[in-house]
């Protein structure tokens, strides 16, 4: 039997990366393949075609994909800043603005230089961030997995790589009024 220790991604999780895809594909011996086609070229061609449907994803455009995989696309949804009952705000889901955290913790404590000295005070503030530039909403990538055909579709993860992120944050900043689906 194979070993599958190939297939380990992170944490131990399984992933079956497009070395492995490739190899399944082009080099087994009992299948009849017309196409010869090098791990190189395999390769650009892959990056090519997911460079250009993230790109239009970013546009706002909904990839359906093949073989009822399910739709990605991008969604956005503003976040509601929560209170308990004696009026303290509830941290869950908020994400803490440390540049601007630490420049409150030294307007209040001058005699700290490193980050390191901020820990012998307890119960500073946090500044978290409210994306007051888009009206308060935030846009995430969206696995819609409702139609798919796969069993066990739940153990399944998309990862998208920081250079998407990244260029949908610069997208959003070009145009702050830009608008993405609520659902799909």
């Amino acid at each position: 039997m194979a070993s599958l220790t190939h297939l380990s991604g992170k944490a131990g999780v399984l992933s079956y990366g497009l070395y492995t895809n490739y190899r399944k594909r082009f080099t087994r011996k009992d299948w009849k393949c017309d196409a010869s086609v090098h791990y190189q070229q395999w390769l650009r061609i892959c990056k090519a075609f997911n460079q250009r449907k993230m790109e239009s994803v970013i546009k706002g455009y909904i990839f359906n994909m093949p073989f009822r995989l399910g739709s990605l696309g991008i969604v956005q949804y503003k976040k509601k800043i929560k209170f308990d009952e004696n009026g303290k705000l509830l941290y869950r889901g908020l994400v803490p603005d440390w540049a601007k955290t630490y420049k409150l913790w030294k307007e209040e404590h001058p005699d700290c230089i490193t980050k390191k000295d901020f820990k012998q005070y307890k119960n500073k503030q946090i500044v978290f961030r409210t994306n007051e530039h888009t009206d308060g909403r935030i846009f995430k990538f969206h696995w819609k997995k409702k139609y798919c055909n796969i069993k066990n579709i739940s153990a399944y993860e998309l990862v998208i790589p920081p250079q998407y992120k990244k260029a949908l944050g610069r997208k959003i900043y070009e145009n702050t009024n830009i608008q993405y689906c609520t659902k799909f």
